[in-house]
């Protein structure tokens, strides 16, 4: 059978909703259960238990909504009255049975209910002077075949309720006429206030003097479960309230007690925590009540869920301290060994582990290496390992490359105690870097919550993992290179040396033949270039591994300058361009004279080569205002350097493509040695920008102090 009972229809629905007799009995029906002690949550409870079903109701139904004064198995309060199968048992005044509301000869229901998850129905009416105010009712997710026994317990129910509605209407009607009308106006004040906690989002709790529990509204019972009018020691979930770092509360530190107590306590925090259920947060407020003659009467607290907020700034704290633990250059045991400790205090986790594959191997070969562990209370003296590894969790995490938790079939074997709870792989963009391995006893928070917090630090491990391994490629290819250089520099050297030699006595020879001299001089000349070259590398190598000796003397640096000027023009012939000087005398700097000479050599050619014979070029030198440092600037009208290539112009061997398309010689070096030396002088050496064409670029050494003179290796 699909259906059975009354058939939802359409017709005369909206006039026996709003037949005012009936919507008075549903206001009276209210006030009765606001104002009276009827155990409807019990009555909800055994309705679901008697038919069988995980969701059980009370409602009742005005004209617009239908109202759960009492449910079990759902969080819902209330629906509106077009979209509730209640409002069909109330017109038809029959019960509505419905085995399978998908089936093709059951009732037409809304869409809503489908989407509800409701799958099979049964609700039988409840009155109250004569008149259909609401149902009874129980549901499954999944279509079944109600039994007559489910069906009958459910019909007993309601029977119940009315019952008990006519006893109450009774009893106060009887009531009106002995008590005063003060006191009708209590009961219905009563039931206002009753109406109106029930109305907010706010949980309100209140106790009497002697801490039994004399008001509470939906939201509490949401918090507490099954609230009863109990002595403190005997409150439903009482077990289940903890201070925020997870001890538990005793009865006279819950915040009710308290605020009974004396004390008005101001947004302290509580932790209800119920076995395998996610943690759930609050935030409490309440005071002391009393009498106008000071008597006290009891407390009152108003109870705040704050469960999202404390969870998002609890992991994000978290994510914030794993990346400034990562943001350096830690070493890797330690590093890990922080994280894991952040990651086990955020979730309050006992161990963690983290697995890394040996990096000289393909990650299909190379074996998983625990490389740190961290356990949330280490014995003094001995080691932060969990009782059992969690290598083959990891293992299996590192081969599928994705987070894994050990209820999906992988459990590792070892002793008694937490057990490895979930595996999250640490991957770069190719391949699988390592594993975090997290154990648990329960998991308090969401899984998908966990989940993305800990997918967000493996992100920050892989980060850290291949900025660590680029800096080792960086510095073992830079060894190499200098290796390199050096090896092909010397060797080179010598034969070089013999051509250059050896051509040397040929020209020198009168009898040679004056066509072969042009040649021969070429021959020369490229060596030479090539020697300088040699030699340029090999000056670089040396400072880059601090093999060359700066030795610094106070050094005329006005001096140096006006020298390399000189030299500079005298080299560049006729057609050099106009050179402008500007040379504040008496700029003293700690330096190595030759050295410093080969950076202001190097400027001061680059600016004369790349400038046009019509061009211009400034030199500028002279002391800050504090005398603190010395600035030499060499500034050229020349051809410039685009914004693009200037990141690249003082790595060694770059040439800019305005130089190469120009045919200017030049080997790329000379910026990359006057840096470095620049630098073993403790100062810099930076192109700035300027307004026109042409380029700038300033030099900055620090003034020379009173000292005698020293001698350094660059760092």
């Amino acid at each position: 059978m699909a259906g059975g009972g009354a058939r939802p229809g359409t017709g005369s629905d909206a006039a026996v909703l709003g037949r005012p007799e009936r919507l008075a009995a549903v206001e009276r029906a209210r006030m009765l259960l606001a104002s009276s002690a009827i155990p409807l949550e019990r009555l909800a409870r055994l309705a679901a238990a008697g038919g069988r079903a995980p969701v059980g109701v009370i409602s009742l139904l005005d004209a617009e909504r239908e109202y759960f004064v009492a449910a079990h198995g759902t969080a819902r309060t209330e629906v509106p009255a077009s979209l509730s199968l209640c409002q069909h048992v109330v017109n038809t005044d029959v019960p509505l049975v419905i085995d399978d509301v998908d089936a093709p000869d059951a009732p037409q229901v809304p869409s809503a209910v489908r989407a509800a998850g409701v799958g099979a129905y049964a609700g039988f009416p409840v009155h109250l002077s004569g008149a259909a105010i609401g149902a009874v009712c129980v549901a499954d997710p999944a279509a079944r075949q109600w039994t007559a026994g489910e069906l009958s317990a459910v019909s007993d129910a309601a029977s119940t309720v009315t019952a008990l509605l006519a006893k109450q209407d009774a009893l106060t009607a009887h009531a009106s006429t002995l008590v005063s009308p003060e006191l009708i106006e209590n009961i219905r004040n009563r039931a206002f206030l009753d109406a109106l906690l029930g109305s907010l989002d706010t949980a309100v709790v209140a106790c009497d003097a002697h801490g039994r529990l004399i008001m509470f509204n939906r939201q509490m019972r949401e918090i507490s479960g099954d609230v009863g009018f109990d002595s403190p020691d005997a409150w439903p979930d009482r077990k289940y309230a903890h201070h925020p770092d997870g001890r538990p509360m005793h009865t006279s530190e819950l915040p009710l007690m308290r605020a009974l107590a004396g004390e008005h306590v101001r947004s302290e925090p509580m932790l209800m925590r119920r076995g395998e259920q996610p943690d759930r947060h609050y935030l409490c407020s309440g005071r002391q009540l009393r009498t106008e003659d000071g008597a006290i009467v009891g407390a009152v607290m108003a109870i705040h869920e704050v469960t999202e907020m404390v969870r998002a700034t609890r992991y994000k704290d978290c994510e914030v301290a794993v990346a400034r633990v990562l943001e350096g250059e830690p070493p890797l045991a330690e590093a890990g060994r922080q994280v894991l400790q952040l990651v086990i205090e955020t979730l309050q986790w006992p161990y963690a582990e983290l697995w890394l594959h040996d990096s000289e191997r393909n990650e299909d070969e190379a074996e998983l290496r625990r490389w740190a562990t961290a356990a949330a209370v280490v014995v003094p003296g001995g080691p932060d390992l969990p009782p059992a590894p969690g290598h083959r969790l990891a293992r299996v995490a590192s081969g599928y490359g994705h987070l894994m938790w050990a209820d999906d079939g992988v459990r590792d074997d070892g002793s008694s105690g937490p057990r490895p709870a979930l595996a999250v792989p640490i991957r770069s963009a190719e391949r699988t870097l390592g594993v975090l391995t997290l154990f648990a006893e329960a998991v308090h928070d969401q899984r998908g919550l966990v989940e993305d917090l800990l997918s967000g630090i493996a992100a920050h491990v892989g980060m850290f993992l291949e900025r660590r391994r680029s800096t080792q490629l960086a510095q073992a290819l830079a060894r190499s290179k200098d290796e390199y250089i050096g090896l092909v520099g010397h060797e080179m050297r010598t034969p070089l040396t013999s051509i250059s030699a050896y051509t040397d006595l040929v020209l020198e020879d009168p009898a040679l033949a004056d066509d072969l001299r042009p040649m021969l001089e070429v021959v020369h000349r490229n060596a030479a270039t090539l020697r300088g070259i040699i030699a340029n590398l090999l000056d670089l190598a040396a400072l880059d591994s601090g093999h060359a000796r700066i030795n610094l003397n106070p050094t005329d640096l006005s001096d140096t300058v006006a020298a390399a000027v000189t030299a500079a023009i005298e080299r560049a012939g006729a057609d050099a361009p106009v050179v402008t000087v500007e040379i504040t005398a008496g700029v003293r700097v700690p330096g190595d004279v030759p050295r410093l000479r080969q950076v202001v050599d190097n400027l001061l050619s680059n600016a004369l080569k790349y400038t046009p014979a019509d061009g211009a070029v400034v030199v500028r030198l002279r002391a800050d205002g504090t005398g603190a440092t010395a600035t030499l600037e060499v500034a050229d009208t020349g051809m410039g350097i685009p914004v693009n290539e200037r990141t690249n112009l003082f790595r060694r061997f770059f040439r800019g493509r305005a130089a190469k398309s120009a045919s200017i010689p030049g080997s790329g070096l000379g910026l990359a040695i006057s840096r470095a030396i620049v630098e073993a002088h403790h100062g810099t050496l930076e192109l700035v920008d300027r307004p026109g064409p042409g380029s700038t670029f300033r030099l900055t050494l620090p003034v020379s102090p009173s000292g005698d003179a020293a001698e350094v290796q660059p760092e």
